[in-house]
């Protein structure tokens, strides 16, 4: 569902010559971060609990500063 929500919105983000270019860099991200995901697991508590926690904020902080790109963007494609 996530990967839906992403598909759908990253055209309403990016231009259409950077579509290509921003899944590549989110997926090499996410691949990166998945490989350590198994050692955070394996780390004593409550240390995994604040590495999601900062993760998820700084999603959100993130997320504040997407803006939809206008029309006169969309127009000259």
């Amino acid at each position: 569902m996530a990967f839906n929500t992403l598909y759908i919105s990253n055209n309403r983000l990016f231009p259409t010559q950077f579509l290509a270019t921003s899944f590549g860099i989110v997926n090499l991200i996410s691949h990166l971060v998945t490989v350590g995901a198994p050692m955070v697991a394996e780390i004593k508590d409550p240390l995994p609990f604040l590495i999601f926690l900062s993760n998820a904020v700084a999603a959100i902080i993130s997320s504040l500063f997407l803006r939809e790109i206008s029309e006169k963007f969309r127009s000259s494609e």
